[in-house]
């Protein structure tokens, strides 16, 4: 080849380099892809944006992109994994509301778990943007998790519109984690609201408990006035009444150590009340407490 045909070449060499350089720099992946979706071209483009992620780009519309992708192909705990990962929340925050609302309609009857981590991640997003509705169902996801901001966001939503269902099952779920002094704080704060609820005999098992529950704590650390208190509260409910005759035996105890003999008899007349016919255990305890104090001439 001529001299002149090689500097010839050389110079098509680098135009094609710098073409193809210009060509690369200008292959815009998230614009192709959205390209491709006008078309309706959605394998297309999702392999676009797979590939573009495999190499490196971690930008916040390919993460949206495939989260619609997969929202289309009604793939909705793929499309809500793409949603989580979207990094700059609050400049598609509107697109997310409507991607997120739809992921939890399609999916609270069959895939109650996705309709979880989709609401949770709209509060997160836009919490006023929930409805009564959501609020209530994210509520009951968070009865699932033993947190402060758990308990702050029911309180939130009894507040503004009480519903009795979800104030039962939340001091349920704080009396099995043995929060019973939880249990009787929340009934203090909506007492009004309950005694007015249908479902006020089952509310009050669970508090009536609580207070028993404290009771017996305070009377097993030997703290009598607030043992006392206790007590004297779960028997003026008298629900439910498995624990009564076990309440005024601990509380006839403590009234002893006080030195109220006559309040101590009381309390022991009210077991063998309970339990007329039982000879063993707590009722003959209180037999023979009654039959001292009769001895020192208390009681009839």
């Amino acid at each position: 080849m001529c001299s002149e045909g090689r500097r010839d070449f050389k110079r098509m060499d680098r135009k094609i380099f710098f073409f193809l350089i210009f060509i690369i720099s200008c292959y815009n992946p998230i614009k192709k892809a959205e390209d491709l979706l006008k078309k309706d071209r959605i394998e297309e483009a999702e392999s676009v944006l797979l590939y573009a992620l495999k190499k490196g780009k971690k930008e916040s519309k390919i993460y949206l992109l495939l989260g619609e992708i997969y929202l289309k192909k009604k793939f909705y705990l793929s499309a809500l994994k793409y949603f989580e990962k979207v990094l700059d929340k609050s400049k598609y925050k509107k697109i997310l509301i409507k991607n997120l609302r739809e992921i939890y309609n399609q999916t609270k009857k069959a895939g109650p778990e996705i309709a979880k981590r989709s609401l949770f991640l709209l509060y997160l997003i836009a919490p006023e943007k929930l409805k009564i509705e959501e609020e209530k169902a994210l509520a009951l996801y968070f009865l699932e998790k033993e947190s402060e901001e758990a308990d702050v966001f029911i309180e939130k939503i009894l507040k503004k519109n009480f519903d009795d269902d979800l104030f039962l099952k939340f001091i349920k779920t704080l009396f099995d984690r043995n929060k019973f002094k939880e249990v009787i704080s929340f009934y203090k704060k909506f007492e009004e609201d309950v005694k007015k609820s249908k479902l006020y005999p089952n509310i009050e098992f669970y508090v009536g408990s609580s207070y028993f529950e404290e009771g017996k704590k305070y009377f097993e650390e030997e703290k009598i006035d607030s043992s006392i208190f206790y007590l004297s509260k779960y028997i003026s409910m008298k629900s439910p009444e498995l624990y009564l005759p076990h309440a005024f035996f601990l509380k006839g105890k403590l009234e002893l150590l006080k030195g109220d003999t006559t309040m101590a008899y009381y309390d022991m007349r009210k077991v063998l009340e309970i339990l007329p016919f039982k000879q063993s255990g707590i009722a003959q305890e209180a037999r023979e407490i009654l039959k001292e104090l009769k001895l020192k001439g208390y009681g009839g």
